[in-house]
Parts: structure tokens; sequence; C-alpha cells
């Protein structure tokens, strides 16, 4: 076999095993492709070596001389940080923050599956990349965790999902949130503040921007540039706009009396999901554009297959996530929910049915971070180990990957040093390094929302 970066002629081959996997056009591909303009890279696997030349015929037929069993798409996701303790007086930016490129729709043309192809080529992808950049995938089921641990990859993102009826929430509990609607730039600042104090990915620009384009809204309007990139174009009066609730977008929530019904405050982004016709949300006046082909696809399958012909492979897929719930427009999706202050599950749940009836929807789906103690978190992220250690890998991102994250959160005592924490990995992890060294393990990493599974 062959793995290379994918040639011009093999493109179409590419977009056929997306298809196949994912279900999306050639349309959605390209725009993807266009976002992350620069920091993308498509590799193919074919199946005999030197097969991705081709002869004239071939090229000026635009089909590559052997087939293209297996496809990978891998881009600049953004950067993990990683807090520091609080006696270390370093700034996070100099020391622990270091670039992450995501591998993204692996897959196998089912035509070819069964032979190893889907790890080959997510093994190689991930050993491509210089020392210093940490690869990182997000698989949908316990089945695909288990196909990636073998080839290095290791949990160490976890998520809550959660669904919450309209049912379940009074018009007085709606009342007491008050909702702001936020340009991309002032979510993501808020988004660093909220998750400062836990190991998490800062979004890339060019993720922030995308993100922007899958969640469709006329908050865009309101978006500025972030370093040059615009996220989208000044439109109409922003504060007749912010006067608004859009249907999707990005939000504030904060409690409308500090006594009321729910007291919790949180920033969170609302997708377009299939069927929904952008509806009137709650009191508002204001209906949102039209769903685009990036956001009206069915949702059933990862961004990530295997080779096996059982793993999930098949079937629609949404491109900006695929999570979501599958009836439709008649839930409020939400694929990140991050809140100021640690919430329990029922905290949550209450503040999500009280966020459908507040966009007019019957349900609310929300993906959030998982606490340590949850009996229901989900992997939401691995991140590859290398077999050698790169010099500048953090010895607490090694001890946490090594062994497991959660067995390093069930100790008792944190590391106080980098030295202690080395130590402790050479001794059974007996002091905890994943949540970072020198405080209590009261977090998990979190990196929610912007999978792109």
């Amino acid at each position: 076999m062959n793995i290379h970066l994918g040639t011009p002629d093999e493109r179409p081959a590419f977009n056929h095993i997306w298809n196949a996997c994912f279900g999306d056009t050639d349309e959605v591909i390209e725009a993807f492709f266009h976002a992350f303009d620069g920091s993308i890279r498509a590799f193919t696997l074919t199946d005999n070596a030197d097969d991705h030349t081709s002869d004239s015929g071939a090229h000026g037929s635009g089909r590559p001389s052997a087939p293209v069993c297996a496809a990978l798409t891998q881009f600049r996701m953004g950067t993990l940080v990683l807090p520091h303790p609080p006696q270390t007086k370093s700034t996070v930016k100099e020391k622990n923050a270091l670039p992450v490129d995501i591998s993204y729709a692996i897959g196998t043309d089912p035509a070819h599956r069964g032979h190893g192809y889907g790890s080959a080529i997510t093994a190689f992808a991930a050993e491509q990349l210089p020392a210093g950049i940490l690869s990182v995938l997000s698989p949908a089921d316990q089945g695909l965790v288990n196909f990636y641990e073998p080839l290095r990859y290791r949990s160490y993102f976890y998520k809550e999902e959660l669904t919450a009826s309209a049912a379940d929430a009074s018009q007085s509990a709606a009342s007491a949130l008050k909702i702001k609607p936020l340009t991309a730039v002032e979510y993501n600042t808020l988004r660093e503040e909220y998750l400062k104090d836990r190991p998490h990915i800062a979004l890339s620009d060019q993720a922030l921007a995308y993100e922007a384009l899958c969640a469709e809204s006329d908050n865009q309007a309101l978006c500025t540039e972030v370093d040059n990139q615009a996220l989208c174009t000044e439109a109409g009066d922003q504060a007749a706009a912010r006067s608004r609730l859009q249907p999707t977008g990005f939000f504030r929530c904060t409690p409308a009396d500090p006594d009321g019904e729910i007291k919790i405050s949180c920033v969170f982004t609302v997708e377009p999901t299939e069927g929904d016709d952008s509806a009137d949300a709650g009191d508002t006046n204001s209906t949102g554009d039209a769903l685009s082909a990036l956001n009206t696809a069915d949702t059933s399958s990862a961004r990530s297959t295997g080779d096996t012909s059982d793993a999930r492979s098949a079937g629609d897929s949404e491109p900006c996530h695929s999570d979501q719930p599958e009836n439709g427009g008649s839930t409020l999706y939400i694929p990140e929910l991050l809140t100021e202050s640690p919430q329990d599950k029922a905290a949550l749940t209450s503040l999500l049915a009280a966020l459908a009836v507040k966009f007019n929807k019957a349900e609310a789906f929300c993906m959030t971070p998982a606490a340590p103690d949850s009996d229901t978190k989900l992997v939401h992220g691995m991140v590859y180990l290398p077999e050698n250690l790169p010099s500048g890998f953090p010895p607490e991102l090694a001890a946490a990957l090594d062994g497991g994250l959660i067995d390093g959160l069930s100790t008792d005592r944190a590391c106080d040093s980098d030295a202690d924490l080395t130590a402790g990995r050479t001794a059974g992890r007996s002091c905890i390094g994943g949540a970072g060294h020198g405080r209590a393990a009261e977090t998990l990493p979190a990196w929610i929302g912007f999978a792109y599974e």
C-alpha cells in the first residue's frame, strides 16, 4: 500500500469516500476545504506501490491509475492549553500551549474494507506531524475508542450529553433567563475565560470562523475580524440586531434575578438542525436565514470509520457536528454549553429545559464538559501518545495519557511539580497530573462542541 498526500487526480475518489462514509456533497466538502485553506492536508491510501502516479490517459480522465482505498483529512484545530499550577507565575501561552491538528473524515471505501487501511492511514497521519504538534481525533462511540487505542491514541477529553424537554420547564423559569446574542469573537473571549482553569483546546481562527458558518445566524452580521480574517460582514443596525434573539448562533445566558429559579451563567452555541424552519424564537420577531447546504444533512455517523464493515461508516451526517438529535427542527441543538462555575446534571438539565422554552423548541440537546465522577461521561477526544516522547512533551499530559486519565484522577493528591509528577508516574501514578498538577482533581479536560466528528 502507498499512503501520501492526495493528488489532484485523486480528488474525485477522495470525495467519493467522504460521501460514501458521511453523506456530504462535493459542495460541502469543498466549502470545508476552503474554510481551512492553508492548514488542511488530505491523505489518500492506494493499494500498491507507486500507484499515485498515472499515465496521460489516466490524468486526462481525472482518475488515478489505482483505486484510492482510504482517505483522511488533517487540519489545525487550535492549541491545547494546559493551565499552570497556581503557585507558578508563568503565563499559559509561554509554556503550556501546544498546537493541535485533528485527523478528521477518516474513511475507507466500502469496497476495500477489512484490509487494515483505516488503521494504516490513521497511524501514518499521526506520525507525519512534527514534534511539538499534537495529533487528536474524536471517536463517535466506544467501539471507535477501542479501534484507535492500538494506534496509540489515548482518551483524554470527556463530554456529557444531556437532553431536556420544554414540558419540564415553567414559563417562569424561562423568564428567569436573560439571553444575549454574541459575536464569534465575544463568544470565544468568554469561552477562554470559562475554560481557563482546565485543559482545553483554544480554537484556531479558522475553527472559530467555521463554527460561525455552521451556526448560520444573523449574529454573524455582528462579527468582527480575527487576525485580519473576516468571520462575517457588517450589516444593519447593531443595536436593533442585539435586541432580538436569533434562532441560531452564539449566546450568553445570565439570571434575570439572582434569587430566581435558575442561577446559572453560561455561554452556548446553537446550530440549525434538519427540518429547522428557523421559526420565531421565544418572544422575538425575527427569523433566521434559510439553512445552507452546510447545515441540512441528517446525522448518524462519525467522522472516523475504521476499515471494517461493522464500523460506523455509512449513512448521512451533518457536516459541522455529527451528534445532532434525530428529530430535527423540534430540537434546540447546542453543540457547546459552558457554565461559569461547575454545575451538577440536575441543574444543567433544568437550564436546558428552560432554554428549550426560550427558543420555542420541544426539547433541547447539549454537549458540555463532564465531571470526573460522572457515570455517563463519554470520550469526546483522543490524543496520540508517541512511543518515544519528543523533547518538550508536557510531562503532565504524558502522565494523563499513559495508563489513563481517569485512573490518575482517582488518586488522593496532586503533583506539586513536574519532577513530582514524573516520579509519581514511574511509581504507578501516585499523584495527579491530568487535570493540571498542583490543584485538586476537580475537572476533566474540556474539548466540547467543535469536534468536527
